[in-house]
């Protein structure tokens, strides 16, 4: 997860990234663009419905969501491929899950939440 999220953060958008920027959910991510490659994760934790926050242990396994791209190492996320295990196919194809969803809440109002921050 860490090697994923670093990777992600590597090249941001607004440095001419490509899309590989992570977007997350359930997670607190606090990066550093100064700090050398590898090492930009200043602080990764899941964060509970109630608001809590639980450190990411290094030598714990997590279930993560993600579309085939990414899972098969789409926009360098090769540990996705390497290190991903059980993965399967949802039966509906994510675009059609989204197009569901927006169509049944008819508004959709996102929030900054504070998952990710950039600084120290």
């Amino acid at each position: 997860l860490r090697t994923a999220l670093e990777h992600g953060v590597a090249l941001p958008p607004e440095a001419g990234g490509s899309g590989r920027f992570p977007q997350v959910a359930g997670l607190v991510v606090r990066y550093d663009m100064l700090r050398p490659a590898g090492a930009r994760l200043t602080y990764l934790a899941l964060r509970g419905d109630d608001g809590s926050e639980r450190a990411v242990r290094d030598d714990a396994d997590y279930r993560i969501a993600t579309n085939n791209f990414l899972r098969g190492g789409g926009d360098g996320y090769a540990v996705l491929r390497e290190r991903g295990r059980d993965g399967f196919e949802a039966a509906t194809p994510l675009d059609e899950l989204l197009a569901e969803e927006i169509a049944r809440r008819r508004t959709i109002a996102p929030v900054a939440d504070g998952r990710f921050t950039r600084g120290g």
